[in-house]
């Protein structure tokens, strides 16, 4: 019977210890819970100070004033086909210079956004082949063109910016002609312009 009870109150002793043991894990697991709430939010503004630096210092979308010049991406003007906007833009050497720096900032971004894109859209992304010959085809642009606009609309989707939404709060009135759906540098111009004002407004 003696026997019994010490055993009794040894199993209690050891079952006081165990749930001393889990609170005391519960409270470490909530600190570094809380320990790494704060590194994520910190990474994630290291990565939108980032994402506003690369929009709006590296490469800078300039839209036209007047709706009949090309918009510019990195000083680089986009001739986009006025008359049949699916044909993509127009096979000169500035578009050209426009879709590869579109190119790389979307890359960029999606690493710093952590956005999955399509593996279709990622392989036109990454130039190769044809699209880097002195003069390529317009074929060879369309296929890039069209990639970078569901990429852009893929990070405005991830920012939770509309487009036509995004520019009329920028205070820019979109010009009928100019579809706001098959012209990548509108995306571009919100993002980089709509980042910059909601960081402010968080600091």
């Amino acid at each position: 019977m003696t026997r019994c009870h010490t055993a009794s109150q040894h199993l209690l002793k050891q079952q006081a210890n165990l749930v001393r043991h889990f609170i005391t894990v519960a409270q470490r697991k909530k600190l570094l819970v809380a320990d790494l709430d704060i590194v994520n939010r910190q990474i994630k503004h290291v990565h939108d100070t980032y994402f506003e630096e690369l929009l709006g210092v590296y490469f800078v979308t300039d839209l036209s004033t007047d709706g009949i010049s090309p918009d510019r991406f990195v000083c680089s003007p986009l001739h986009i086909d006025k008359e049949n906007i699916f044909a993509g833009p127009e096979p000169t050497p500035s578009s050209h210079t426009a879709l590869t720096y579109c190119s790389v900032a979307i890359r960029v971004s999606t690493i710093l956004l952590d956005v999955w894109l399509p593996v279709s859209i990622r392989r036109n992304l990454h130039l190769v082949g044809s699209f880097l010959s002195a003069l390529p085809q317009r074929d060879d642009m369309g296929r890039v063109y069209f990639a970078v606009i569901h990429a852009v609309h893929l990070l405005c989707q991830c920012r939770g910016i509309d487009i036509k939404h995004g520019l009329e709060q920028l205070g820019i009135n979109v010009i009928p002609g100019r579809n706001t759906f098959y012209n990548p540098l509108f995306g571009l111009y919100c993002l980089g312009h709509l980042v910059s004002h909601n960081n402010k407004s968080t600091r």
